[in-house]
């Protein structure tokens, strides 16, 4: 009777692989009398109210999986399941019949580690590997929840362990102990699937966390007869799993591994200098990207890069923010590429567009307020970007260009319909604040120096840029526009020259009425020469960073990159706690579980 209950559920012996006869033989002795007494138990498992039993049950079961595994047994992805399906078994019915034992702890532990070993069984964690993992999963009765989604409806083609993916020493870990495997959950191929694809990284990757939950109860073995579930639930959003009335089960997390994953993947080095000297190669890539699933009702933060850099650089703001419970319950968080050697008006157009054609995949019928209180946050060449999303500037921008207006010139549709969008700009009305990290709103005097005219140089000049406006030389000749721009046209790094009339027509124009923005200004210590109001972080000085009416100015000593400062981390979460007092953001979206503890270091 043993024997046939152990081949029934899928947990046969097999040969030992020893030396040592004698050892061997001691090894398979105790290997049987542990299936024997897990047999033997299960019979005592019909009904509820023994979680010592079922707790001693996910304990044999782990015990003989983990030989199993050694020896390369078939039936180890079996024993796997049975360890993580008892110990649930084992809390699930300890709610029922009071508080949670002492034991309850233990019985976490040995859920994660089943439910472990059967994705590494499985090789959900195999890089590059075709997708069998599931098939391998459903061949011991485990099916994935195919409530288990990434964006728009795709669900997960890899599971990766997150603790196999530390993140660099300038990351600070944010994890969450708990019931459940954190894992980086991804998907490949996303273009073409969905209008919203084009939102999303071509590998997107988030947080996850696996369970394993069998269906309905012990029963004396036969719950085996119907699936278990390999349950995906999203530790963003989820503190906490209920497993029976009135308990909820903390849920272990990890949000550093998945971004970090998604950075390397997505941004990788070198990308944002390929940007800078020959931006049409990467302007397919100009876009809005979301950093998770599109969440209505969470606020979106767009985070804007700035001169030879890439999303990259937000990584470590990023992954502070992300961690903070109040911030990533109200927040989304997104990021903006463009090639940083188009210039500023060309790059501002296209990410103006981009954030326009996310609200018509997303929400369609505009009414997610949320959108609606938008917050951009630039650094350097980014801050001017974003400030061109919440600028009102009529028509001094066209006038800095162009020596006779625009709507003057005779051009085909297209060529005109551009430069209405790159000069003839108005506020975006979904953005509600602004932050400019280290912005040169007046230039930066290398972009005028050596360094800056032989990079300017080496730029490949963008070609719908440059036949814009050779054709309005060819036909109108020099004089339809202003001397600065006669002789070509400019690029980034031209855009942030002193003597750049477009830059100084912005820098004097009037932002949107009721848009408060705020100033994080670098300055290295040395370098204000006792003056007030002077000094530099070594790229852009302070009376270039400075504006009037700015809503809070904070200067910290520190150089140009200051994105991963801690003291300018904490002033943007203290603006983005700001923003939620004065916007009066609505409540955290009905349905969210009870919280426990945030993430943890």
């Amino acid at each position: 009777m043993a024997l046939m209950v152990l081949l029934s559920s899928g947990c046969g012996v097999g040969a030992l692989r020893s030396h040592d006869p004698e050892a061997a033989a001691r090894a398979l002795a105790v290997d049987e009398a542990e299936r024997q007494r897990f047999a033997a138990l299960q019979f005592l498992t019909s009904g509820p109210g023994r979680p010592d039993l079922l707790l001693e049950l996910a304990g044999l079961a782990d015990r003989i999986g983990e030989r199993s595994e050694q020896r390369g047994l078939p039936d180890a992805l079996a024993w796997a399941r049975d360890g993580a399906s008892y110990s649930w078994f084992a809390a699930r019915d300890a709610a029922t019949v009071g508080r949670p034992p002492p034991w309850f702890e233990h019985a976490r532990d040995l859920h994660n580690r089943s439910v472990l070993r059967c994705l590494r069984l499985a090789e959900a964690d195999e890089p590059g590997r075709d997708p069998a993992w599931g098939d391998r999963l459903a061949s011991v009765g485990i099916v994935v929840d195919p409530s288990a989604t990434l964006g728009t409806g795709g669900t997960a083609d890899q599971l990766l362990i997150a603790a196999d993916h530390p993140p660099p020493r300038h990351l600070t870990p944010y994890r969450r102990p708990g019931w459940g495997v954190p894992l980086i959950a991804g998907r490949r191929g996303w273009a073409g699937r969905s209008p919203t694809d084009a939102f999303f990284p071509t590998r997107l990757q988030v947080p996850a966390t696996a369970l394993l939950v069998p269906t309905g109860d012990p029963d004396g073995g036969r719950w085996r007869d119907r699936p278990s579930s390999l349950v995906l639930v999203d530790p963003v959003d989820e503190a906490g799993v209920p497993i029976a009335p009135g308990l909820i089960l903390p849920l272990a997390g990890d949000l550093t591994a998945p971004l970090q994953d998604q950075a390397r993947r997505s941004w990788p080095d070198g990308l944002g200098w390929l940007g800078v000297f020959d931006p049409d190669r990467l302007a397919p890539a100009i876009g809005v990207y979301l950093t998770r699933p599109y969440d209505p009702g969470k606020i979106p933060v767009v985070l804007i890069h700035g001169l030879y850099s890439s999303p990259l650089t937000w990584v470590a703001m990023l992954n502070e923010l992300q961690a903070d419970p109040v911030l990533r319950s109200r927040y989304q968080f997104w990021v903006a590429f463009y090639p940083t050697g188009y210039p500023i008006p060309y790059s501002s157009s296209r990410i103006r567009e981009r954030l326009r054609a996310l609200r018509r995949a997303f929400d369609p019928e505009q009414d997610d307020s949320a959108f609606d209180r938008m917050v951009v946050v630039g650094h350097s060449m980014g801050g001017l970007v974003a400030r061109s999303l919440i600028l009102d500037p009529g028509d001094a921008l066209s006038r800095a260009v162009f020596a006779r207006p625009p709507d003057e010139l005779d051009l085909a549709p297209m060529p005109q319909a551009a430069l209405r969008a790159m000069f003839r700009t108005t506020p975006e009305p979904a953005i509600r604040r602004a932050i400019f990290l280290a912005t040169p709103h007046r230039g930066s005097r290398l972009a005028s120096r050596l360094l800056g005219r032989i990079g300017s140089l080496l730029v490949r000049r963008g070609k719908a840029i440059e036949g814009l406006f050779a054709s309005i030389r060819d036909r109108y000749g020099l004089d339809a526009l202003r001397p600065f721009f006669r002789g070509r046209s400019i690029t980034g790094i031209d855009n942030l020259k002193w003597d750049n009339p477009l830059l100084r027509a912005s820098a004097s124009a009037q932002t949107a009425s009721g848009v408060p923005y705020h100033s994080i200004i670098g300055v290295l210590p040395g370098t204000s020469f006792g003056r007030p109001g002077r000094g530099t972080d070594g790229v852009v000085g302070f009376t270039s960073a400075h504006l009037d009416g700015a809503a809070s100015e904070l200067v910290v000593p520190h150089h140009h990159m200051l994105t991963r400062l801690p003291e300018v981390i904490a002033e943007v979460r203290r603006i983005l706690l700001l923003h939620l007092a004065e916007a009066d953001a609505p409540a955290p979206i009905a349905g969210r579980l009870t919280p426990v503890p945030p993430l943890l270091r």
